[in-house]
């Protein structure tokens, strides 16, 4: 639904606001299968349809299809192919994932970064 402005709406100077930076990115920052406990060659399963597996190929990558996918693309991947894509297209693919009936973002780290 789009929002509507009034005339004198439109006529104000914006806003600025004011963002802190965010910090460098660090590898340890990124989401890691293996951080989680989740071992090369465990299956996962798609959170929508968990006949749908994936299997853990690397700390972020997983095969399915005869392929090496990131979850993000092979989430968005499934959504496409259900119909069911969100309109940014993008995902966090571990909130679509679960090991063991429990999401994969909500597992607890196994071990420390390295």
């Amino acid at each position: 639904m789009a929002r509507k402005f009034t005339q004198s709406q439109l006529n104000q100077p914006a806003k600025l606001i004011h963002l802190k930076p965010l910090p460098p990115h660090q590898q340890d920052q990124c989401f890691s299968l293996y951080k989680k406990g989740v071992e090369k060659g465990t299956t996962i399963h798609f959170i929508k349809d968990p006949a749908t597996t994936a299997i853990v190929a690397g700390p972020r990558e997983v095969s399915y299809g005869g392929k090496t996918w990131r979850l993000s693309a092979l989430t968005r991947l499934i959504y496409t192919q259900r119909g069911e894509v969100n309109n940014s297209g993008a995902y966090r693919g571990a909130d679509h994932w679960t090991y063991g009936g429990v999401k994969l973002t909500k597992l607890v780290d196994k071990i420390q970064s390295q």
